[in-house]
């Protein structure tokens, strides 16, 4: 059953169009993700959902309730939705106490038993709630923002990109505390970020935003296996994108023969493989008669566990592609071949057709 449905959500800001005929559902209990790069509308859209800013045209509906539709208008603090921003946006002049209950009633005599309950809830000690917001790390600062907006037990909770500002270490740990707060609450939510992998991690729906339009949504998994086109596999991850002429099910490329799963396509296409996907091995060792290609190692850049690999591939054998051409792939840094050496490449699984 979906919680949030937006139908045919359009906004302009003067000629500026951000968001273009949007059309998203939403389960109930579930995580979506909204990521695109930085001015394709993913904040715009949350803000359209949480009441902020209205749209010019569409229709805004939540658990079968009609927040938006053209000209009427539910005010934001009627929706029944949390939102934590990026930065948190604790007042800083109370306590983490008044922060967390600011949303509820004074009157109500359950309120400093809700508030305990939530600094249980988000892993802060209780002994903290009579501090400021600047006595508190980022990490701890996040936990109060996510504590307060859930005191009114919300229906949707709307999160923009809320690790942003942490390190990388602690956005991570942060990140699973607030993945299992949702989880344990039951709360429906939708996270804004352009991290990639905090994303696909994150959600059990992906739709990936480009210039105001939703460009492709659905299982994290199968928007980073099947990307709709060039650049939405791009945005996803590492990509490596050769020509290649497909036939009865394989495609011929200066990689190889690689299969597809597609039988039904011919003729010349654009292929896609993930960096995983490849398979250095030595050229002493490799098979005789497997199928892959040489290639030599022009550049190595270390990176801790892994490196960064620079092979040159020879000459394509396809009249659409000609010279040598560069791929990157990652190793681990152990296992890493020397730069000047050639090394066999193979290509585990599908390539998948753009």
């Amino acid at each position: 059953m979906s919680t949030l449905e937006l139908n045919a959500i359009d906004k302009s800001y003067g000629p500026l169009r951000v968001a273009e005929k949007i059309d998203l559902s939403v389960e109930a209990g579930s995580r979506t993700a909204i990521v695109g790069p930085s001015g394709s509308g993913k904040t715009t859209l949350l803000r359209m959902i949480a009441g902020f800013e209205f749209p010019d045209r569409g229709r805004i509906s939540l658990d079968g309730k009609v927040l938006f539709d053209a000209p009427a208008a539910v005010p934001a603090h009627q929706r029944r939705i949390g939102y934590v921003p990026q930065d948190g946006a604790l007042f800083p002049h109370m306590s983490i106490a008044a922060n967390i209950g600011f949303g509820l009633s004074d009157n109500n005599a359950g309120k400093p038993q809700r508030v305990a309950e939530l600094m249980e809830l988000v892993e802060l000690d209780a002994r903290m709630l009579k501090s400021w917001p600047h006595e508190l790390s980022g990490g701890q600062q996040q936990r109060v923002a996510l504590a307060r907006a859930l005191a009114q037990r919300p229906t949707l909770m709307l999160l923009d990109e809320p690790f942003s500002a942490l390190d990388t270490g602690l956005r991570t740990s942060i990140r699973k505390v607030v993945e299992q707060v949702l989880a344990e609450t039951g709360v429906t939510s939708i996270l804004v970020t352009h991290d990639q992998s905090e994303a696909l991690s994150f959600a059990d729906q992906l739709a990936v935003m480009r210039k105001g339009k939703l460009v492709q949504v659905g299982r994290p998994r199968d928007l980073y296996l099947y990307p709709s086109d060039e650049e939405a596999a791009r945005f996803l991850g590492d990509a490596i994108i050769v020509p290649a002429r497909l036939e009865s099910g394989w495609a011929n490329c200066e990689l190889g023969q690689i299969p597809i799963f597609d039988r039904t396509r011919t003729g010349n296409a654009q292929i896609m493989l993930r960096p995983e996907q490849l398979q250095l091995r030595d050229t002493v060792t490799c098979e005789n008669g497997s199928d892959g290609c040489l290639a030599t190692v022009t550049e190595s850049d270390f990176g801790g566990h892994a490196s960064l690999l620079t092979l040159q591939l020879p000459s394509a054998p396809l009249d659409m592609h000609r010279g040598a051409r560069v791929i990157q792939v990652r190793s681990l840094s152990i296992h890493a071949p020397k730069v000047g050496s050639t090394v066999f490449l193979t290509v585990m699984g599908h390539a998948h057709i753009l």
